[in-house]
């Protein structure tokens, strides 16, 4: 009776530890074995029966299909400023799963990644055109009715008034609350800004003060950023620590922390970063050097964003002190380079 007890013990473990070896993988499935964490051997693309070590490996499954992304409908401005809504889609699928399991773990890591990529790459296209052209069906040259743009002022202003300004500065700077020279920086990248930037980088320098760097919006973002890295470089008296260049993304900022600079990252829903793709920056890039700020700009914005990107931080697992650092603490040690700065 015992020995048939025992028996009948034995084959019920040993069904249970066949049965918990065992795995269906489908047709459109493709799946990666982990063994504490790590993944082991290659993916398995063949559907059928499969076994694994029970209770110690783990099974991650992933599509075969075409797999969906639908972005947020945004105000996105064209060329001429125009802010128009614009509702994005994409297909995508897996192909590389040990890769992807690697670099993204699941699905909504891929999702976090595309937003980024696929919400700037359309932010880029629509601001590169006017909308005439956008809209338009066909490859005919568009028909544009200057009507349209009757009472639209120039967005240069005559270089003398620049000086004007310039000239000014000085009694501002002086009073208590002003930290630095800032925002400066282009727009448009033309002859007339750089002129003028040149003129306030060397009244910053004189008298010692730190300075706040707007890079252009959208497709200019780039090439004004390396203007503004050479405009400092070509200047020997600049130190690197008093410097914060501002509104940088995933295409500027690696540069700029390379020379020495401090980032800023602008949360901003249209035309510069959003929460989710800035931790992917502190994420890329570590959190040294690092500021995050928002910005009420002249688009849609979202006071929350500092808040939202907190969260987002949280809810992938980073630490307090982490938070705290590209929040604040980083923050209070660029400006505390400012003699009229208290943080207290």
């Amino acid at each position: 009776m015992v020995i048939r007890t025992v028996a009948i013990v034995v084959a019920v473990v040993l069904l249970l530890v066949v049965w918990s070896s065992a795995f269906i993988v489908r047709e459109w499935e493709q799946v990666i074995i982990t063994r504490f964490g790590k993944p082991i051997g290659n993916a398995i693309t063949e559907p059928g029966l499969h076994f694994r070590v029970p209770f110690i490996d783990q099974i991650h499954p992933f599509e075969k299909r075409f797999l969906e992304w639908d972005g947020l409908v945004t105000q996105v401005p064209t060329k001429e400023k125009r802010f128009i809504l614009v509702d994005t889609y994409a297909r995508w699928r897996i192909t590389d799963p040990l890769l992807f399991f690697q670099r993204l773990k699941n699905e909504a890591g891929a999702h976090r990644r595309l937003d980024g990529i696929l919400n700037g790459e359309t932010r880029d296209a629509v601001a590169s055109h006017n909308l005439v052209e956008l809209v338009r069906t066909t490859n005919r040259e568009p028909l544009q009715d200057e009507s349209l743009f009757e009472g639209e002022t120039s967005e240069l202003e005559p270089i003398e008034f620049g000086r004007e300004v310039i000239a000014f500065l000085p009694e501002l700077l002086d009073r208590p609350n002003v930290l630095g020279i800032g925002e400066i920086g282009l727009h448009k990248c033309t002859a007339n800004e750089v002129t003028t930037l040149l003129s306030l980088v060397d009244l910053a320098l004189t008298r010692g003060e730190l300075m706040l760097f707007h890079t252009p919006h959208l497709e200019d973002k780039l090439k004004g950023t390396r203007m503004i890295l050479d405009v400092l470089a070509d200047d020997d008296r600049v130190d690197p620590g008093r410097v914060c260049v501002d509104h940088c993304e995933e295409h500027t900022i690696g540069r700029v922390l390379d020379e020495g600079y401090w980032a800023g990252i602008t949360l901003y829903p249209t035309t510069k970063a959003t929460p989710e793709r800035a931790v992917d920056m502190v994420e890329m890039h570590g959190p040294e050097r690092l500021l995050i700020n928002s910005s009420a700009d002249w688009g849609p914005s979202d006071p929350l964003s500092v808040p939202n990107f907190i969260m987002a931080m949280r809810r992938r697992g980073h630490d307090e002190a982490l938070i705290r650092q590209v929040v604040y603490d980083n923050p209070v040690a660029w400006m505390s380079g400012s003699s009229h700065f208290q943080s207290e």
